[in-house]
């Protein structure tokens, strides 16, 4: 980065972030933050109900992620009309459908839905490694027959799309934070970490980690194959048994999977969401993500944000004994709250969503305005990182954050159970973004060549081309 014009000289001219501003936040969060206390999960404890801010649960269960393959590309290729309609109900009922697999099949817990990618998590019958690694492997197998059973019959145009997914077993901490009216229940720890990662879009068959394999019985280890490693962790591809075999590992371990009865059912709610009046356009901006439904989609162009803290699994897996771990995450909801507050009070834009230890902003606008936009909260974010929370938390130096930015059609919206419905932004600036995320470092910001070529001469010198990643990134 040239050392005549660093970020710091901007800072006071082009965007909205104030240093005093931010400390205050963050002072004022850490103030009225309750002690937190760290404890496991019993079995007569109603997950959804016992975690808040503090009041964290460690839980020992099986995480597992799976995405739509290439749906991403659809939200943003497809033109309006008929067709984005069906694509729009196509992803309803397939988060629909999910959901009752995860929740009422195999007696999951649902997390949530990133975009087109569930992530769910296993943790009964409480500590059998066993019995939750054979749930999670048969988990990611019915949801692979669904799509290639079900879902391709009740939607043939999309009969290329595979479902690709993530296992990982271990113990996770359950948290819940955010801003008022604004809270999810969030797992920090390497097992939601590593099933999200070794997901592999290109590949035909689900993915899982050795701790995932070691604990399968020998039958279904046969299926496993060898995938290398990723994140210096050994990775199994998971073969797809013929039907039949899977409908016999189904019966053996109580699992009533029958795909013709749910083919019957989509094809109905299909051919009645057909006919309601579902809106992808509307003039009006869109300030509030609750307002939006099935009925009530936004496809909008806009810049996809992802803000990571960098190492804080590794953080938190440090933290060994109780007030330790407090501790860690205190200093987790002192980040997340200011990261909020930077996304939604000072630029201002849409906070989509918190991953985990990440948060997804959304800035809608014309082009080059909000290119900007994005990258001026993006630098927001870094300064409050650097500067006010290490201040205020200096245990928190170790910590830096990443940042992902990309820009195009997106379409956002809050689909599937009504009750459970997550606002979700799908396209492939999203992913793209989130991509970049997760290919830049601590401290840095990685942009697309869309973006990069729609900011200003001043802002475009501060970035260099990174060829492997694919994106132009800068050090703050």
């Amino acid at each position: 980065m040239p050392t005549h014009q660093p970020w710091k000289v901007r800072k006071e001219a082009r965007i909205s972030w104030n240093k005093q501003r931010s400390t205050h936040r963050i002072q004022q969060h850490l103030r009225g933050m309750q002690p937190i206390d760290v404890s496991d999960l019993t079995k007569s404890m109603d997950l959804e109900h016992v975690v808040s801010e503090n009041q964290c649960k460690r839980i020992f269960g099986v995480h597992v992620y799976a995405t739509l393959t290439n749906f991403a590309q659809l939200a943003s290729s497809l033109p309006e009309g008929d067709g984005y309609k069906d694509w729009v109900i196509a992803l309803h009922l397939y988060q629909q459908e999910v959901f009752h697999i995860v929740e009422h099949l195999f007696g999951g817990y649902f997390v949530h839905f990133q975009g087109a990618k569930l992530h769910a998590v296993l943790y009964q019958p409480f500590h059998d490694t066993q019995a939750l690694a054979v749930r999670a492997v048969l988990l990611q197998l019915v949801l692979d027959d669904f799509v290639h059973t079900v879902f391709h019959s009740v939607f043939p145009r999309y009969g290329k799309t595979i479902v690709a997914s993530g296992a990982d077993l271990g113990t996770t901490i359950a948290t819940s934070n955010g801003l008022s009216n604004d809270r999810e229940l969030l797992f920090i720890g390497s097992a939601a970490n590593y099933a999200a990662k070794i997901i592999d879009q290109s590949a035909r068959s689900p993915r899982l980690t050795q701790r995932v394999y070691d604990a399968l019985p020998g039958e279904l280890q046969a299926l496993c194959h060898p995938a290398g490693m990723v994140l210096a962790t050994p990775t199994y591809h998971l073969q797809n048994p013929e039907g039949t075999v899977l409908a016999r590992l189904l019966r053996a371990h109580g699992i009533r999977w029958q795909p013709e009865n749910r083919i019957h059912y989509l094809l109905q709610e299909k051919r009645r969401l057909s006919l309601a009046p579902i809106m992808t356009h509307a003039e009006a901006c869109l300030t509030d993500l609750n307002e939006l439904s099935i009925l009530n989609n936004r496809r909008v162009f806009a810049a996809s944000l992802f803000a990571d803290v960098s190492g804080f699994t590794r953080y938190i897996a440090k933290a060994e004994n109780h007030a330790t771990q407090a501790q860690a995450l205190r200093v987790l909801h002192a980040i997340r709250e200011e990261m909020a507050c930077v996304v939604r009070l000072d630029f201002p834009g849409l906070r989509v969503q918190f991953q985990g230890d990440r948060v997804q902003a959304l800035f809608i606008g014309k082009e080059q305005k909000v290119a900007q936009r994005a990258l001026q909260a993006a630098i927001g974010l870094q300064s409050s990182m650097e500067g006010p929370v290490k201040e205020c938390l200096p245990q928190a130096s170790s910590l830096h954050l990443a940042i992902g930015i990309d820009l195009g059609w997106t379409l956002v919206s809050r689909l599937g159970v009504r009750k459970y419905r997550d606002p979700i932004c799908i396209g492939a600036a999203v992913e793209r973004a989130a991509a970049f995320e997760e290919a830049s470092e601590g401290g840095q910001i990685a942009i697309s060549r869309r973006l990069y070529q729609a900011l200003p001469a001043d802002l475009r010198c501060h970035f260099k081309h990174n060829k492997e990643a694919h994106c132009y990134i800068t050090t703050v």
